[in-house]
């Protein structure tokens, strides 16, 4: 899963409109989602973690099995080879 973060610039939060695009755009096969706004606390800080956070969760139970930082390379082979 991927959050949307930016809106047409760094300082702008993310629109459903940015959203729609960067679905379109990125022909991503992942689900994707807004950013929270207040009074919902971002994600960033609902997790305590910095952006560009990988989190591999089981779904069945839900539980987060890993947390890798800044390392998309790292995470896509963990999550592969969980699969």
């Amino acid at each position: 899963m991927g959050i949307l973060v930016e809106g047409t610039t760094h300082v702008n939060v993310a629109t459903k409109s940015n959203l729609d695009a960067w679905i379109g755009a990125a022909k991503t096969p992942h689900t994707w989602t807004l950013d929270g706004v207040a009074p919902q606390a971002t994600m960033q800080v609902y997790f305590g973690k910095p952006r560009e956070t990988y989190f591999i969760i089981d779904l069945k139970t839900m539980k987060i099995l890993e947390i890798i930082n800044n390392d998309v390379s790292t995470a896509m082979s963990n999550l592969a080879a969980r699969l």
